[in-house]
C-alpha cells in the first residue's frame, strides 16, 4: 500500500483505527460499490486504494462508523471521527436512523423545544408560586375580605343609626338610637318631672 498522495506525493500520515488499512487519517469507502479511499490532508484528492486491501477495511470502516456515537451525515455522505481523530467517510445510501434523523429531524426538534419551553414555564410558575405563594394569598386574602369588611362596617353604621326609641314631653320629643341605646337609662324622677326619665 502506498503511503504517500499519487497527486501532489504528501505523506498520507498513519491511523490506528483501521487495523487492515492504517495508512490515512481520512478514510472514505463505500460499501455497495467496493470502493476505500484515502483522502490526502494537503490537496485533499481521493486516492483510490488497491483491491486486495479494501473488503476488510470497508467492513472494519462500516463497524466503526456504525458504532460512532459523534457523527454527522447529508443524503449520501456520513463524517464520524474516531477517538486518535481519524476521519471516517461513509458513502451510499444513509442507514435508518439516519434518514429518519434527515427526514424527520426537523420536527422533532420543534416538538422537543416546545415541549423544553412550557416545561421551562411551568418549572418557573412552580417556583415563583412557592416563592410568592404565601405573600400573594395574604395579599388576595386581604383583597377578598376587604369587601366583606366595608360591608360590615356600613351594616353596623346603618344598625347604630337605626332609632329604638322616641320619647315626647312638652319640650318636644327624643328619639333614642341603636349607638346610645347602650348608654341610655330609664330611671325614676320626682313626680313634678313626671316620674320618669332617660
Amino acid at each position: 500500500m502506498y503511503s504517500t498522495c499519487t497527486f501532489c506525493h504528501a505523506p498520507l500520515g498513519k491511523n490506528e483505527t483501521l487495523e487492515n488499512f492504517p495508512v490515512g487519517r481520512r478514510i472514505a469507502f463505500d460499501q455497495a460499490l467496493g470502493r476505500l479511499w484515502v483522502v490526502c490532508a494537503a490537496c485533499s484528492q481521493w486516492n483510490l486504494s488497491p483491491l486486495e486491501t479494501r473488503w476488510e477495511a470497508i467492513e472494519e470502516g462500516e463497524k466503526l462508523y456504525r458504532d460512532a456515537r459523534r457523527r454527522v451525515s447529508t443524503d449520501q455522505v456520513g463524517l464520524a471521527r474516531m477517538h486518535d481523530g481519524t476521519e471516517l467517510i461513509r458513502i451510499g445510501a444513509p442507514q435508518r436512523p439516519e434518514f429518519a434523523a434527515w427526514r424527520y429531524g426537523d420536527r422533532f426538534s420543534v416538538r422537543w423545544r416546545r415541549k423544553v419551553a412550557i416545561g421551562a414555564v411551568a418549572a418557573a410558575s412552580y417556583v415563583g408560586y412557592q416563592i410568592a405563594g404565601p405573600s400573594a394569598g395574604v395579599a388576595l386574602g386581604a383583597l377578598w375580605m376587604l369587601p366583606w369588611g366595608g360591608a360590615n362596617m356600613l351594616h353596623d353604621a346603618y344598625l347604630s343609626r337605626l332609632v329604638v326609641g322616641r320619647f315626647t314631653d312638652e319640650q318636644g320629643s327624643l328619639y333614642v338610637n341603636a349607638a346610645f341605646a347602650d348608654y341610655a337609662q330609664i330611671v325614676k324622677q320626682g313626680e313634678d318631672d313626671g316620674g320618669w326619665g332617660i
